[in-house]
């Protein structure tokens, strides 16, 4: 039998309690093996109330690739060298030795970062985003671009509020326009870009937005917006277009997302994600949005735009942010202004298609 196999079959006896040996030295290894039960790697560790904490798809992504390359050498070594780092309180050192890593990057990457985003006749659900902003990143600076008819006290208070940098621009001047204002006057190095509406929660990761920029040739890095609470089922996908009897179509599909794992955070590399995400400035500057268009189809056309460029993009369901929809009868009907045919003329298409999306991947 296989050196592997035997020890294995070694550490099952002893979390399962019939090893040859006495009842005090089966506890003692019980405790630090800390094991629910004698199936290696079935449920993972417990916690200090006894309730099963179930690792990620198996842990980190260090660990996963270590356990299959040793299993890869001899059938289970590498589920016997886990569970010994793990009884030897090895993996808790090179966890917390990860952790403390993955903690200084993100500081540091947080310290070159800055949050823009842009404003419209919407100044009190902007005091709650930047308010929600405060909850999590104190320090994080915020630059905001507001066109409104007027200021309100909402907008005051956050045009005082600390690390927060106010731009006004002509009313209805346009989203694409305000963004652009915000890249240049930026100096940052990674921008997040977010909409007015927003709301953080306890779910915004923003290093697993930044994490696969730093470590990979990613440029833009979307995360999961929840709409009201909910998950949105829209605009997260591959971007095509498709030639049918002599007619051009804009397609979107959210199938055929591979799963990859970058500093430990699950991405999908996709071709256009939702309007929050994080990207490196210099590139948001070398291909701005299409100030033609002042709200509705900006957010296709500049994917598209960036598709081409060959700008890559990825989506993360690690960074969550909560999408609470507001705005008066005079938004609303300004943002019902329509500017699809801009998009289609300037695409050479005759219109766009979704796919039908029940759940995308990750969620």
């Amino acid at each position: 039998m296989p050196e592997c196999l035997r020890y294995r079959g070694r550490l099952r006896e002893i979390c399962e309690g019939t090893a040859d040996l006495p009842p005090e030295k089966i506890r003692w290894y019980q405790q630090r093996l800390n094991l629910a039960d004698g199936s290696p790697g079935s449920q993972g560790l417990k916690d200090s109330g006894g309730e099963i904490k179930r690792n990620r798809k198996g842990g980190c992504g260090g660990c996963r690739k270590r356990k299959s390359a040793l299993n890869r050498v001899a059938n289970g070594l590498g589920n016997v060298v886990e569970r010994f780092t793990r009884w030897t309180g090895i993996k808790r050192l090179v966890d917390a030795r990860a952790d403390a890593r993955r903690e200084k990057l993100a500081a540091e990457l947080l310290a070159d970062t800055e949050i823009i985003v842009k404003s419209f006749m919407r100044q009190d659900s902007l005091l709650r985003f930047v308010r929600s902003v405060r909850r999590f990143y104190p320090t994080l600076p915020i630059r905001v671009v507001d066109d409104s008819s007027k200021m309100t006290p909402d907008g005051e208070a956050v045009k005082a509020a600390q690390g927060v940098t106010w731009h006004s621009m002509p009313f209805d001047s346009g989203l694409p326009g305000g963004r652009n204002l915000a890249v240049r006057q930026s100096r940052a190095k990674y921008v997040v870009v977010c909409d007015d509406d927003y709301e953080f929660t306890t779910d915004t990761d923003l290093a697993a937005l930044l994490l696969p920029l730093h470590a990979s040739n990613i440029d833009l890095c979307g995360g999961l917006v929840r709409m009201d609470g909910k998950v949105a089922q829209n605009w997260c996908g591959r971007l095509s277009f498709q030639e049918s009897r002599g007619k051009r179509t804009i397609r979107m599909r959210a199938d055929r997302l591979v799963e990859e794992e970058i500093e430990g955070v699950r991405v999908y590399r996709t071709d256009i994600t939702y309007n929050f995400f994080a990207a490196r400035r210099a590139v948001l500057a070398a291909y701005p949005w299409d100030e033609r268009y002042k709200i509705t189809c900006e957010h296709l056309d500049s994917f598209l735009t960036w598709k081409m460029a060959g700008v890559r993009v990825a989506y993360t369901v690690d960074c969550v942010c909560n999408h609470v929809h507001s705005g008066d009868a005079a938004y609303q009907q300004k943002r019902k202004r329509n500017t699809s045919d801009l998009l289609l003329k300037k695409w050479q298409a005759s219109g766009r298609t979704t796919a039908p999306i029940t759940r995308f991947p990750g969620i």
